[in-house]
This record gives C-alpha cells, sequence and structure tokens, in this order.
C-alpha cells in the first residue's frame, strides 16, 4: 500500500482530472495517467483509473440516464468492440511510445482544430449569427471517416486504455448536445471498462493492496465528480464544444510528454 502522502498527491491529481470528467463525461484516465505514471506502475496506474473510472461513470449514468443517445451508444460499442480484441493482441506487437506518439499528435491536431472552430462558434453567437453548420452530422465519406476512427479507438482502448479521445470526435458531431454527449459516453465507459477489468482480472492482476488503493481514492474521483457537474449545469452548448476539444488537447499534450520522457 501506498504512503498516505503519495495517496494524498494522487488524490489531488483525481480530483482535478475527475472535475473534468463530470463536466465533458471524458478526459480524466488521459488527463490523470502522466502524473499516475510518477507513482505507480503503468499497468497499476491504467488499472487504478480504468477500474474506479467505472464508479464515476455509474454516478454520471444515474444523473443523465434519460439522455443517452441509444443509436451512437450502438455504433460505438459495436465498433470498438470490434476493435479491442485487435488491440489486446497488438499491445505486445508494436512499439507502445510510437503507438502513443502517434494518438497524442492526432489528438493535438483534433483538439486545436476544433478549439478555433468553438471560437468561432462563441464570437459569432455574441454578434447574433449562428452557424448551424458547425454541429451538423457528418454524411457520406466523412460518417464513414469517424466510423473508422470508432474502430481505431477500440483498438488503441484495448491496447492502452486510453481510446476515448477517437471517440470523442465522433460523438461531438453526432451529439451537440452537452447532457446527451456526456450521458452516453458514461455508458460507454462503463461497458468498455468491465471489458478492460475483466481482462485485467482473469489475468490475475488485481491485488489486495490494488484493491485497497481502489476504495482509498473512490472518495477523491467522487468530490470531482460532483464540482464539475455543478459546473456543467452552468454552461451553454458553445462553451461546453470549446471544453471537450481543450481537453483533447491538454489531454495529447500530456499523453505526448510522457511517453517521451519514459
Amino acid at each position: 500500500m501506498l504512503e498516505l502522502t503519495t495517496i494524498l498527491l494522487l488524490g489531488l491529481v483525481l480530483v482535478c482530472t475527475f472535475t473534468i470528467e463530470g463536466i465533458t463525461g471524458f478526459g480524466s484516465t488521459i488527463l490523470a495517467l502522466p502524473f499516475a505514471f510518477m507513482m505507480l506502475s503503468a499497468d497499476e496506474a491504467v488499472l487504478l483509473l480504468t477500474a474506479n473510472s467505472l464508479v464515476t461513470s455509474l454516478i454520471i449514468l444515474i444523473m443523465d440516464r434519460k439522455h443517452i443517445s441509444w443509436k451512437a451508444l450502438l455504433t460505438i460499442v459495436v465498433l470498438a468492440g470490434i476493435g479491442m480484441p485487435v488491440g489486446f493482441a497488438v499491445r505486445t506487437a508494436f512499439p507502445e511510445a510510437v503507438l502513443k506518439c502517434i494518438l497524442a499528435a492526432f489528438m493535438v491536431i483534433i483538439g486545436i482544430r476544433g478549439v478555433l472552430t468553438g471560437i468561432k462558434e462563441v464570437k459569432a453567437k455574441k454578434a447574433g449569427v449562428e452557424l448551424k453548420a458547425a454541429a451538423a452530422p457528418a454524411t457520406g465519406f466523412k460518417k464513414f471517416i469517424m466510423y473508422a476512427l470508432i474502430f481505431v479507438g477500440g483498438v488503441v482502448h484495448g491496447a492502452f486504455g486510453s481510446g476515448g479521445p477517437l471517440f470523442v470526435v465522433y460523438t461531438a458531431q453526432a451529439l451537440p448536445e452537452p447532457r446527451k454527449m456526456r450521458g452516453t459516453m458514461s455508458l460507454v465507459w462503463i461497458i468498455l471498462g468491465l471489458i478492460l477489468v475483466g481482462q485485467s482480472w482473469f489475468a490475475g492482476d488485481f491485488t489486495l493492496d490494488m484493491g485497497k488503493l481502489m476504495l482509498a481514492t473512490i472518495p477523491f474521483m467522487c468530490l470531482g465528480i460532483f464540482i464539475g457537474n455543478l459546473v456543467h449545469k452552468r454552461i451553454n452548448v458553445e462553451t461546453f464544444r470549446l471544453m471537450v476539444y481543450s481537453v483533447l488537447v491538454a489531454g495529447g499534450i500530456a499523453m505526448a510528454y510522457n511517453t517521451l520522457l519514459a
């Protein structure tokens, strides 16, 4: 079991990152991982955040259960479910650092593009102009690309437990309304998280110390979700979308930083 000081430092990180999770419905794991890696092994960090995210995702799901988009959920779960076994297989076949850097670069590029679009939307709203095309769902070839990204996200999620940003690219287009996106993504994390945790369980990665650490950190995660939910209720669609893409940029930078310095 970790020392109390280390647990408190880890708890502070979890309060901050799960506040973001409470606002946007994603982002906690990928933002917390670089800091968790400083205190835990890579396997322990991924397992801890994935397992405890099930608890916080359940809290969000209870609050937003009436806003779930079952069509978007089915799309993500089916395509990501096909990709995850591929991720399990390639986990040891390809250099982890290379794949993580590619994912980080993609996150930053998509995030910056989304932030610039979001700023344009905010300015347009202030000027009394409505940009309907900004949130229009993708069609044709773009929709095919979105589906391909979900599959790739499933591969990444199976390999590293951090394929969420690729799912967000789809949901940000398909579910521009904040509560729909947050509610739908919370159920996605529960389903995919159970798969990852189940695999870790059968692999024998769960230990008594890990169980104690999970219990010790749950209150910090719940506090973050509580704070994030209060903020979530007070933001509009444009600000929400801007925050989503900002988290993508921050997560990409954090992942690249952690990977390059590993």
